[in-house]
């Protein structure tokens, strides 16, 4: 994969004009491009990740939350969303010929719903311009605004996705004081409550010295608030400033947690050091569970018509 630690500061910053500038993006930047593969029957399948309201100024970005394990500057005062960008982002992503796209963006706290409606407006204009597009936004937890939440779960969204990111005990030492393990659930919860036909998706780092009974306690209180899917996998340290590695997690270990999670209900457990909370595979079980459910449903109403 083609990404912005080959590439030069000045190929980056063409990159994104090239595709982030006035009127309808020609192209992705290639460095987005996440996944693309041959599958059976000589199909195409293509994912690519879109970082939302992530302006490349000269300087780092800068933004208001502050996790110990991130390395995304922050600040009060962070450049305003391009209201276009929805609608720009639609077109884009209509024009790639993919069929599973992931949206995501650094946390948007300086903004009243956290960003929630930008994303939503995105989702609909997608939507509009391919309807068969499937969609998943990776999003913070809007601060525990309940009605942001649902504001992007019934969107047309087919993925709701928030990461728990750590186990209950080391929720403080891990995350923005204003995050919390109950509130992320309760985040899941409502999206899914919100919209039933909605999958919601979760995500654990493992190696931040946790104990295996608090990683599956907490599969079970994620199962408990109706989450569907659940990615595992090895924390990394971005920096020396950041939170150190504790534990590199066997895969064997990886492969214990998965089996769990699979007995305890999860619709689809993607477990390994290198699985992040975006997974090609995830998304592939994702693609074809919606494309059957979806199926199904339209073979239920005809026979009911």
């Amino acid at each position: 994969m083609v990404g912005p630690a080959n590439m030069s500061s000045e190929h980056v910053k063409h990159e994104f004009k090239q595709t982030f500038s006035t009127g309808f993006y020609p192209r992705a930047p290639s460095f987005l491009l996440r996944a693309s593969c041959s599958l059976p029957l000589a199909s195409i399948f293509a994912i690519t990740l879109i970082p939302l309201m992530y302006l490349l100024p000269s300087t780092p970005p800068i933004y208001p939350s502050g996790c110990k394990f991130c390395a995304v500057k922050t600040s009060q005062a962070p450049p305003p969303a391009d209201p276009f960008e929805p609608l720009k982002t639609a077109e884009a992503v209509a024009r790639w010929g993919i069929n599973y796209v992931v949206l995501t963006s650094v946390d948007r706290d300086d903004m009243p719903d956290g960003g929630a409606d930008h994303f939503a407006q995105t989702v609909e204009y997608i939507k509009l311009r391919k309807p068969e597009m499937l969609v998943e936004c990776l999003v913070s937890d809007f601060r525990g605004d309940l009605a942001a939440v649902e504001r992007l779960a019934t969107s047309g969204l087919d993925v709701y996705a928030h990461n728990v990111e750590t186990v209950e005990r080391l929720q403080k030492y891990v995350r923005d004081k204003r995050a919390s393990y109950t509130q992320s659930l309760q985040v899941l919860a409502h999206a899914k409550a919100a919209q039933p036909t909605v999958y919601t998706k979760t995500s654990l780092m493992l190696g931040l010295g946790e104990e295996e009974g608090e990683v599956l306690e907490a599969m079970r209180d994620m199962r408990a608030h109706n989450v569907d899917v659940l990615t595992l996998g090895q924390y990394l340290r971005p920096t020396d400033h950041h939170l150190a590695v504790v534990e590199y997690v066997t895969p064997e270990k990886f492969d214990f947690f998965r089996k769990q999670g699979e007995e305890m209900g999860f619709k689809y457990v993607a477990s390994g050091p290198l699985v992040r909370s975006s997974y090609k595979a995830g998304e592939f079980f994702l693609e074809n569970e919606l494309k059957r459910v979806k199926a199904k449903r339209a073979a239920e109403q005809g026979a009911m018509a």
